[in-house]
């Protein structure tokens, strides 16, 4: 393709008063998310594709948009710097987002199957290129983001574990064999453990502690679709988890037998504990109840 009309799609980081309104039609099925450097912060993607961090307002004090960022698709030779060619604003939803610790941005647009990664410009008026960090086979639906993965589902019924370090694809499970499933939640259960729900209303869990996703419990929550999940560990629950000498049970549902041979976080043996924490899953019927051990 001749480079000259070539297109880059770019993250560009707008003028906050220009993007300060909140209005209801703008913010209408928006995503938010907690900031994750900024107490007291929030990051919203609008039904247009606009990515606002807002201050949110205490005792009577408004709301303020700090930062916003939009994608552009753009043309030219140089098109970080905008020589020649031209901008044209992506006007599209996002399924799900991710805001990183070090001001890195994860996404996916609703209806695609790639998941784009793009370092948030430091100024207004800057902007930088939008990476393709990974994909699935159908659309991606939710993703969750640690200091270390990055998990993401699909309408492809899998579960995909990422290094965030490397962008490798550390391990791909179908959520159920059989039938279309689509994976609509996920979220971690302390720092060794993951969740997964589908459009069925069920629930797996995995361990992520040896990098790879291994199931070792699924329970149904409800009719479905379970459209969020939460976990709560606390400090020796998380111990427990790192220390069990073999998969532990959640109340509510079978546990998975582990691949013949394999060692359970170095350990030989021991007898099945009882998971830690509380696990809840919200579904487009009702919410769940915790699940505790």
């Amino acid at each position: 393709m001749d480079a000259h009309h070539a297109s880059t799609l770019l993250i560009v980081r707008q003028e906050a008063s220009t993007a300060s309104s909140w209005l209801p039609g703008a913010v209408r099925g928006a995503l938010a998310r907690p900031h994750p450097l900024l107490p007291g912060h929030v990051s919203v993607s609008d039904a247009h594709g606009v990515l606002r961090v807002a201050r949110l307002g205490e005792d009577g004090q408004r709301t303020v948009t700090v930062a916003a960022y939009e994608l552009q698709l753009s043309t030219g030779e140089c098109p970080l710097l905008m020589r020649g060619g031209f901008a044209q604003p992506v006007r599209k939803e996002w399924s799900a987002f991710e805001l990183l610790a070090v001001d890195g941005l994860l996404l996916c647009q609703r209806g695609s199957a790639r998941i784009l990664f793009a370092q948030l410009p430091m100024c207004e008026g800057e902007r930088g290129a939008a990476f393709l960090f990974g994909s699935h086979d159908a659309p991606v639906l939710c993703l969750a983001a640690n200091r270390s993965f990055l998990l993401s589902g699909g309408a492809d019924g899998c579960v995909r574990l990422w290094g965030l370090d490397s962008g490798a694809l550390l391990g791909s499970r179908r959520l159920q064999e059989g039938g279309a499933v689509h994976v609509t939640a996920v979220a971690y259960v302390g720092p060794l453990m993951a969740a997964a729900g589908s459009d069925r209303g069920d629930v797996c869990v995995y361990d992520i502690s040896t990098k790879r996703l291994e199931a070792v419990q699924r329970f149904h929550v409800d009719v479905g679709p379970v459209t969020a999940l939460a976990c709560r560990t606390t400090p020796q629950q998380a111990h427990d988890m790192a220390t069990a000498l073999a998969p532990r049970t959640l109340d509510g549902g079978g546990a998975v037998a582990g691949p013949a041979g394999l060692p359970w976080r170095g350990a030989q043996g021991g007898q099945e504990e009882e998971a830690g924490g509380a696990l809840s899953g919200g579904t487009g019927a009702k919410d769940a109840p915790g699940m505790r051990g």
